[in-house]
């Protein structure tokens, strides 16, 4: 789902999903993830996603990729505790909270 314009993920029940890639689309929200339980890689860089949230109950995820979004603070992803790759450049980070229960990193 590479480069297209999608703007919402609506109606999505893929529990045994492990590579998710929306990037370079219109999101600018991360929702209904919540049944991807077996996702261990999620790529939403270049989009339009101005907030961190919708992904601290993917436990399973250990490579995220949020670049070139519009991003201003990271929060409440200390639940990510196998994320070994996490990419964060070219958004408006002021404040990240969270990242000391994140070893792996």
């Amino acid at each position: 789902m590479h480069d297209n314009l999608i703007k919402d993920i609506e109606n999505v029940s893929l529990p045994t999903l492990k590579v998710l890639l929306i990037a370079k689309n219109q999101l600018n929200k991360i929702k209904n993830l919540s049944e991807m339980t077996k996702l261990e890689v999620l790529d939403l860089h270049s989009n339009k996603i101005p907030k961190m949230e919708g992904v601290g109950m993917l436990s399973s995820l250990r490579i995220l990729n949020l670049s070139h979004n519009q991003i201003v603070k990271m929060e409440n992803i200390d639940t990510l505790v196998g994320l070994n790759e996490l990419n964060l450049k070219s958004n408006l980070i002021v404040l990240i909270e969270g990242l000391s229960k994140l070893v792996r990193l």
